[in-house]
């Protein structure tokens, strides 16, 4: 694979990890991280594997009704089998009704090619800013 089709394949990564989300297709979220990951998403927290990252995002979304996760941005540096990334996010998560969570920051991402495909191997999410919604009492 040449430079060109690394950093393609590496943002499918990208697009499928969002789609994964939006679409609470757990098997396809699970794809995009490598066995031995790290995911730290700051307050929410850190996990050490796929099976943690899907269950906490599919406990995290499983009653939103609708859930848009945009990534752009991605600029990617590549070292061999290894690359690291830089993404921006927005998500806007539906709660039903007129409640929305908007959330955008940036994730900071290393790579690892696998027999399967380049993975998120280390992942570092930062929220610049969220609004959550005020809920009924």
């Amino acid at each position: 694979m040449g430079e060109a089709e690394d950093k393609a394949a590496i943002l499918e990564v990208v697009n499928a990890y969002a789609t994964g989300i939006d679409f609470k297709d757990s098997s396809l979220l699970r794809t995009c991280f490598s066995d031995d990951c790290v995911v730290d998403y700051g307050e929410v927290g850190v996990f050490r594997s796929p099976d943690e990252v899907v269950t906490f995002m599919d406990a995290a979304h499983k009653d939103m009704a609708h859930t848009y996760h945009r990534m752009s941005n991605t600029v990617t540096h590549l070292n061999g089998d290894v690359a690291t990334s830089r993404t921006y996010f927005h998500g806007m998560m539906d709660l039903g009704g007129e409640l929305w969570i908007d959330v955008f920051g940036h994730y900071d991402d290393e790579f690892v090619r696998t027999e399967e495909g380049w993975k998120i191997r280390h992942r570092r999410g930062t929220i610049a800013r969220q609004q959550l919604p005020e809920l009924p009492a």
